[in-house]
């Protein structure tokens, strides 16, 4: 099936331009690689279904429990903005901490528009009346400032490993780094994790095996396990076989889940076993 042509605009970067997804969010689109930061079928839908909810994350913020998050590929910040968005409007303590080699200029994510998305949200009854609830919008409107101030720190005087307190609860840290190469006792050493515990979530969200092969690389996805507590889940929009064995290679419980609706079939959803017999289902 041919994909459709959808609205785009440029942006001040030559080669990367706007693009409105089907659920009427914006995305980015890199001319130069021919792929998209998110699925043109919907980036609201992707980012909240894919990494909030099938992460546990949101069951974790509103059940009041303190959550630490790693992305890889923080992009235009939207699986941030919605994740902290829940956290400040059940006041619940989240760690964020976000893995991305080439940070986005603040003045092109400052037209991401996710708060007008948000409002005008059509795809699922049961999500636009969550997107309604006037905590959440208020959230994330602080929130698009404070993630907007911290890019233009990080085109500055921000150091790579700063943790920043972008709202009342919720702490960032960008670790400006290829995934690839990263020291994996930096984020140990930066967070001091003997006190704190491990991962709870992984938001995998690179590019595509096909343009990014390198950061599928079975050391990569190592080293998210290593980071993840027992229990810890791993999300991604990628269900390709040879990823799959990978993460099944490494100890992770794999499974595809359905994607959002009017987007990709099937979703990635693996676990760090809860304990040595846990076995896969």
């Amino acid at each position: 099936m041919a994909i459709p042509t959808r609205p785009s605009m440029p942006t001040s970067i030559t080669g990367l331009n706007w693009l409105t997804t089907d659920d009427g969010s914006r995305t980015l689109h890199d001319q130069r690689l021919n792929e998209s930061y998110h699925s043109g079928c919907g980036a609201l839908a992707e980012s909240w279904l894919v990494y909030v909810l099938n992460s546990g994350v949101a069951e974790r913020l509103r059940g009041g429990q303190a959550t630490r998050v790693l992305e890889y590929g923080l992009g235009t910040g939207t699986s941030f903005l919605l994740t902290a968005a829940l956290a400040e409007m059940h006041g619940v303590d989240l760690l964020y901490v976000g893995i991305e080699n080439n940070l986005l200029p603040a003045e092109v994510v400052a037209d991401l528009e996710l708060l007008h998305a948000i409002k005008n949200f059509h795809a699922d009854q049961l999500w636009r009346e969550r997107f309604q609830d006037v905590r959440f919008q208020r959230s994330l409107s602080l929130l698009q400032e404070g993630w907007v101030s911290v890019l233009q720190q990080a085109c500055g005087s921000l150091s790579s490993t700063e943790l920043v307190q972008v709202a009342p609860h919720t702490r960032l840290v960008l670790l400006q780094q290829d995934a690839c190469t990263l020291d994996t006792s930096l984020l140990r050493t930066v967070l001091d994790f003997e006190p704190l515990g491990g991962i709870h979530a992984v938001y995998f969200d690179p590019f595509s095996p096909e343009v990014n092969p390198n950061l599928w690389q079975p050391r990569v996805l190592q080293n998210a396990y290593s980071w993840l507590e027992p229990g810890g889940s791993f999300t991604s929009y990628c269900v390709k076989s040879s990823v799959r064995k990978d993460l099944e290679r490494i100890g992770y419980l794999v499974r595809r889940v359905p994607g959002p609706t009017g987007g990709k079939r099937q979703v990635l959803l693996a676990r760090k076993p809860s304990s040595p017999d846990s076995q896969a289902t």
